[in-house]
């Protein structure tokens, strides 16, 4: 399938329901695990506990991208449509891609219900 055709399939005339699960919020939200966003939300809220885990550097690139992701107006403002949200989610992405594996390790230390 070529640009055009997807365009034609998914794109043209269609409208968005809110009540429909392959929504764009539906897809990100299967994309990125809710666990995955929530651990990232607690690293930078518990720097003393991720400092454990994560060096000073990695610590610092990984609250800058999530303030990146709060702040409203960034390098595509978030009120631009999808591709304001766009950018974020690459942010998000690339920080998931990077750290996976420490912040599996955090969730696991420091979030578990024990």
């Amino acid at each position: 399938m070529d640009y055009e055709d997807a365009i034609n399939k998914f794109g043209k005339g269609k409208k968005v329901d809110p009540n429909d699960k392959d929504s764009f919020f539906g897809k990100l939200f299967r994309f990125f695990n809710i666990f995955d966003i929530e651990t990232l939300w607690h690293i930078v809220t518990h720097p003393q506990n991720a400092s454990e885990i994560f060096d000073m550097v990695d610590l610092g690139i990984i609250m800058a991208a999530v303030a990146y992701v709060i702040m409203p107006l960034d390098a595509v403002p978030d009120f631009i449509a999808a591709m304001g949200l766009l950018d974020d989610s690459v942010i998000i992405t690339f920080i998931f891609h990077k750290f996976g594996t420490l912040i599996e390790k955090y969730r696991k230390t420091f979030m578990t219900a024990g």
